[in-house]
C-alpha cells in the first residue's frame, strides 16, 4: 500500500513537471513576425516617454524650477546628493563637496545661497541640439557673482559651468525628483 502511494506520488509528480516544461517551453515561443511586432512597439513606447521628458525639461528650464544633481566634476565622480544646482524661481542654491577640512555647511562641502539675475533661456532648436540657460547668481554675504552656464540635452543630461571654469556633467530633473540634501550655514 505504502509502495503504491509513494509510486502514486513520484508518477504524478513527474507528469505535474512535464506538462509544467512543456507549457513553458510552447508558451514562450513567438514567430519572428511577433518579435519584430513587440520590439516596436516598446520602441515607440520609449519614444513617446522620451518626447513627453523632453517637454517637462524644457517646461521647467524655461519656468525656472529644476535640480541638476552632478555625477561628475571635470574626470572625478561625485554624490549625487551633496553636489546638484537647484532654482527655484529667484532663488539658487549651488552646493558641492570639499575636502572635510574645510567644511563650511555640515556635509562636507559649501552651500552657496543667493539670487538669480539676468536669467536666460535659449530652447533647443531641434530635438538634436540642447537647450541653454546661463545667469548671474548672487549669493548671499558674498561680492562677487557667479556666472552659471547650463546645457541640456534630449536625454536629460546637463553640463554646467561656473564662470568659464570647470565641467560639471549630471542630470536636470523636476524639483520633486530630486534626491538631495542641503547643507547649512556652519558660521551664521
Amino acid at each position: 500500500m505504502k509502495l503504491s502511494i509513494r509510486l502514486l506520488f513520484l508518477l504524478s509528480f513527474f507528469l505535474i513537471t512535464m506538462v509544467a516544461s512543456y507549457a513553458q517551453t510552447e508558451g514562450g515561443k513567438k514567430t519572428k513576425a511577433e518579435r519584430k511586432s513587440e520590439k516596436e512597439r516598446l520602441k515607440k513606447e520609449n519614444q513617446i516617454k522620451e518626447n513627453a521628458r523632453w517637454v517637462l525639461i524644457q517646461e521647467k528650464a524655461e519656468s525656472r524650477e529644476f535640480v541638476i544633481e552632478i555625477e561628475r566634476v571635470g574626470n572625478n565622480a561625485v554624490s549625487k546628493r551633496l553636489n546638484f544646482v537647484s532654482v527655484r524661481n529667484n532663488r539658487v542654491i549651488i552646493q558641492f563637496e570639499t575636502s572635510s577640512y574645510s567644511s563650511e555647511n555640515g556635509l562636507g562641502g559649501v552651500t552657496f545661497d543667493g539670487t538669480i539675475a539676468n536669467y536666460k533661456y535659449t530652447s533647443a532648436k531641434n530635438d538634436n541640439k540642447p537647450l541653454y540657460v546661463c545667469f548671474d547668481a548672487s549669493i548671499n554675504g558674498t561680492s562677487r557673482d557667479i556666472r552659471v552656464f547650463i546645457s541640456v540635452t534630449k536625454s536629460g543630461r546637463a553640463v554646467v559651468t561656473y564662470n568659464s571654469g570647470t565641467e560639471n556633467q549630471g542630470f536636470f530633473m523636476p524639483p520633486d525628483e530630486a534626491n538631495i540634501n542641503i547643507g547649512v550655514d556652519m558660521w551664521d
